[in-house]
């Protein structure tokens, strides 16, 4: 199962936004976490 390592990364991702952002439910986490997977990362000029 290679992709259990990557699955269970990001489900730590979400426990760790619901525990620490107050008022953030599991299913806002995961749509934030499948938003932010679907931005295009560039580089910043400059960096």
């Amino acid at each position: 199962m290679a992709g259990r390592p990557l699955e269970q990364m990001r489900a730590r991702v979400v426990l760790d936004l619901v525990e620490t952002v107050p008022g953030l439910e599991a299913e806002d986490a995961v749509r934030l976490l499948a938003e932010a997977k679907a931005l295009e990362v560039r580089p910043v000029r400059g960096a």
